[in-house]
C-alpha cells in the first residue's frame, strides 16, 4: 500500500509541476493576447476580463500609426533569405567536414565552435564597416549576408554531426548502383538527415526573424525597417501604447508559432539526433 501511495503521490506532484511549468510559458502570451484586445488604455484589469468589452481597435491603429506592412514585408524577405542560404551552405560545408580528411580540417571545427560563443556585439563595428565599403548599407543584401554569417556555425556544427552518423557504406553502395556524388547527397544522404536539416532551418528563420542589433545598424532608413527593431519604436519618450504594443506584438508572434508547430516532430529529433556524433 505503502509503495502505490508513493507512486500516485509522485504521480501527483509530476502532474502539478507541468501545469505550474505550462502556466509560466502560457500566461504571459495569454496576458499579451488579453492586453491587445482591451485598447489602448491597459489598466491593472482582471484576467477574466468580459469578452463584450474586447476591441480590435489596437490591431488597427497599429496599420494606421506605424508602415507595419512594409515592416512585415521586410522580415520575412530577411528570414526566408537567411534560411534558404544559410541551410544551403551549412549542408555542403558540413558534408565536406564530416566526409573528407583535408588539411586544417580540425582547426577549421574549432574555429566553427569559437565563434559560437562570440556575442553579435563583438562584430557589429568591423561587420559596419565592412558594409560601408561594399555600399551595403540599408540593403537586404546587408542584413541577409550579415545574418547568414551569424547563422552558419551552427547550422554546420549541427548538419556535421549527423552526416557523421551515417554509414560510409550506403554511400559506397549507391555509387555502385551508379549514382555520382551528388547523387548520392540528393538521393542518400540530405533525405536521412531531414530532421537535422528541418531544425536547421527552423534555427535560421527564427535567427532572422528576431535579429535586432544588426537590423538597426543596418537598416537605416524607417521603409526598409524590421519589425523587431519596429517594436522598440513604439516605446516612446514619455508615454508607451501598451495595447498597440501587444497587438503588434500578436502579429509578429504568428509566423514563428506557425513555422513550430507545424514542424515540431523535425525540431525535438533534430536537436536530439545531431547533439551527438560517432
Amino acid at each position: 500500500m505503502k509503495v502505490k501511495n508513493l507512486l500516485k503521490l509522485k504521480k501527483v506532484i509530476t502532474y502539478v509541476v507541468a501545469i505550474f511549468i505550462c502556466s509560466l510559458v502560457v500566461l504571459p502570451i495569454y496576458w499579451m493576447l488579453l492586453c491587445s484586445l482591451r485598447g489602448s488604455s491597459m489598466g491593472a484589469g482582471s484576467l477574466f476580463p468580459d469578452p463584450r468589452a474586447f476591441s480590435l481597435k489596437a490591431y488597427k491603429n497599429v496599420f494606421i500609426m506605424f508602415p507595419f506592412a512594409a515592416w512585415y514585408r521586410n522580415s520575412i524577405i530577411v528570414s526566408v533569405s537567411t534560411t534558404i542560404l544559410s541551410v544551403f551552405i551549412a549542408m555542403f560545408s558540413a558534408y565536406s567536414m564530416a566526409r573528407f580528411n583535408f588539411r586544417g580540417r580540425a582547426a577549421f571545427g574549432l574555429a566553427i565552435l569559437i565563434s559560437q560563443a562570440l556575442p553579435t556585439i563583438l562584430i557589429a563595428i568591423p561587420l559596419f564597416s565592412l558594409l560601408t565599403t561594399l555600399n551595403l548599407l540599408n540593403t537586404y543584401s546587408g542584413l541577409i549576408l550579415s545574418n547568414v554569417a551569424r547563422a552558419l556555425p551552427f547550422s554546420i556544427w549541427m548538419l556535421w554531426g549527423f552526416f557523421q552518423g551515417i554509414p560510409k557504406e550506403l554511400e559506397e553502395a549507391a555509387q555502385i548502383d551508379g549514382l555520382s556524388r551528388v547523387g548520392t547527397l540528393f538521393r542518400i544522404i540530405f533525405p536521412l538527415s531531414a530532421s537535422g536539416i528541418a531544425a536547421v532551418m527552423l534555427f535560421a528563420f527564427v535567427l532572422g526573424w528576431e535579429e535586432y542589433l544588426l537590423s538597426l545598424m543596418i537598416m537605416t532608413s524607417d521603409t526598409m525597417t524590421t519589425l523587431t527593431v519596429g517594436a522598440a519604436r513604439m516605446i516612446g519618450g514619455q508615454s508607451v501604447l501598451w495595447g498597440e504594443l501587444m497587438a503588434y506584438s500578436a502579429m509578429m508572434t504568428i509566423p514563428v508559432a506557425f513555422v513550430f508547430v507545424s514542424a515540431q516532430r523535425y525540431l525535438v529529433s533534430g536537436m536530439t539526433a545531431g547533439a551527438v556524433k560517432s
